[in-house]
């Protein structure tokens, strides 16, 4: 014997019951002041949390951009380098020793020295005679030493070459004959 319920019989029991009724549903429409302070603090909590780590990422990306400007600076010069004469590589670094290379914020030379926001030198070592074995018979060894003028720095030397915040890279560049 199966028993079926009608919808007003539902709707009769849902009027015996307050929790169930339209009345009190309509009562209960907003958010009660502690449900919005409650939320209102973790919003804040959040948003403090993410305003603080501001400071070390834009320390971060500025870092980056200055490894990235160095690199690309060092580039040019090595490539200069190699494009240098075998016995002009010396004077490459008694020009730049006189008056070091000026690179602006993007890396490309810069035309007013008191503007510069790189400066870089050379540094060659004397040449040194390998065995003969086919290959350059003499190799020197450059160092390219490349200073950002601004930003954090603990040293204040003025000479790049002994300014331990300079970025040094060093390579050999062989005497092909010419």
């Amino acid at each position: 014997m199966k028993s079926t319920v009608t919808f007003q019989e539902v709707k009769r029991c849902a009027m015996r019951l307050p929790f169930l009724s339209g009345a009190s549903r309509r009562a209960r429409h907003g958010f009660s002041l502690v449900e919005v302070t409650l939320a209102m603090g973790i919003v804040s909590f959040a948003f403090v949390t993410i305003f603080g780590l501001l400071p070390v990422g834009l320390d971060v990306s500025r870092q980056a951009i200055d490894t990235t400007v160095c690199s690309q600076i060092t580039q040019q010069m090595i490539h200069a380098a190699q494009q240098t004469d075998f016995s002009r590589l010396t004077q490459l670094q008694s020009d730049s020793a006189s008056e070091p290379w000026c690179f602006d914020d993007q890396g490309g030379r810069a035309a007013n020295p008191s503007l510069a926001r790189y400066k870089a030198a050379y540094q060659v070592a004397p040449s040194a005679a390998l065995p003969s074995s086919g290959a350059p018979s003499r190799l020197a060894l450059v160092t390219v030493s490349v200073l950002g003028t601004q930003g954090p720095r603990t040293s204040k030397v003025a000479d790049i070459l002994k300014n331990p915040d300079a970025r040094r890279v060093s390579f050999l560049v062989p005497d092909n004959g010419r």
